[in-house]
């Protein structure tokens, strides 16, 4: 599902925060207007469009790693506090 069908799905069950929504969509649509200037006066400068590509292997690596950390955080956090992992024994019914 794209994000248009979702936001069009929650519009017509009446669950969308309209205010919210059209804040998220300009701060989404400056910040795509401004990253693409970057990035295209970035490419023109040193006249090296690998850079696109440089960029978004940083943005996917950053975001993994943060997804590594904040993962190991929070099994840390549950195994402190004794909860489980998520496995239980498969007859368990509680």
């Amino acid at each position: 599902m794209s994000s248009s069908a979702a936001t069009l799905s929650y519009w017509m069950q009446g669950r969308l925060v309209t205010h919210f929504a059209v804040v998220f969509a300009t701060v989404s649509a400056l910040a795509s207007l401004g990253g693409i200037t970057a990035v295209a006066a970035l490419v023109r400068r040193t006249g090296r469009p690998s850079l696109i590509v440089l960029l978004l292997a940083g943005c996917m690596g950053v975001g993994g790693a943060l997804a590594l950390v904040f993962g190991g955080i929070g099994v840390v956090y549950d195994v402190q506090n004794g909860e489980g992992l998520g496995f239980a024994a498969i007859c368990d019914t509680a």
